[in-house]
């Protein structure tokens, strides 16, 4: 039997104005999320959804 393959987690560096970090702040303290990387895991997640926005399949034969 097969293994499946799984994705390892990426690292992203983003930059972002001191506004927008509050906010992230802010909602990761009103939604008591451990990490703000979770909280903007989640934040992403839910505008994504919210846009209907779906990942494409992972392609073996890349660039």
């Amino acid at each position: 039997m097969a293994k499946e393959k799984t994705m390892a987690a990426q690292r992203t560096i983003l930059s972002m104005p001191p506004e927008l970090k509050e906010r992230i702040r802010a909602y990761r303290f009103a939604k008591r999320i451990n990490t703000e990387a979770e909280a903007i895991r989640q934040l992403l997640e839910r505008a994504l959804d919210a846009e209907s926005i779906a990942a494409d399949p992972p392609n073996s034969s890349t660039q």
